[in-house]
């Protein structure tokens, strides 16, 4: 399955795309059940694959700052438990921005308690 269908249906996921009152940027997620990022991820235990979880930081920092982004390093992918079919995902990210790149310090949580931290380094065009 290529990236930019990937891509398409976690478009179609994200519910809530707004600043917090932290200064940070909020992101929701709800992963529908048809979401085709589960098939073959596992079998009879269908779970969101972690490079899904990376392009939805990249398309939230790129929706934030307006500019084309190519991912540099991925500094930090931690994670604390599995999202699954049904589940809606709070992404908190905070972003250290200068000329040339952009920091993306993100928390994921489900249910209140976090799921998983990702740390990104993206170069800005």
């Amino acid at each position: 399955m290529g990236t930019s269908k990937i891509n398409a249906e976690l478009l179609k996921q994200i519910t809530v795309i707004e600043p917090s009152d932290d200064g940070k940027f909020r992101g929701v997620v709800l992963f529908n059940h048809d979401f085709c990022g589960f098939d073959g991820h596992f079998e009879n235990n269908p779970i969101v694959p972690g490079v899904c979880l990376i392009q939805l930081v990249e398309i939230f920092t790129q929706k934030t700052l307006k500019k084309e982004i190519l991912i540099k390093n991925i500094s930090r992918m931690k994670f604390k438990t599995v999202l699954k079919p049904g589940d809606t995902a709070e992404f908190l990210l905070s972003f250290l921005i200068n000329d040339s790149s952009c920091i993306t310090s993100c928390t994921v949580r489900v249910e209140g308690s976090t799921a998983a931290q990702i740390k990104i380094i993206f170069e800005t065009k």
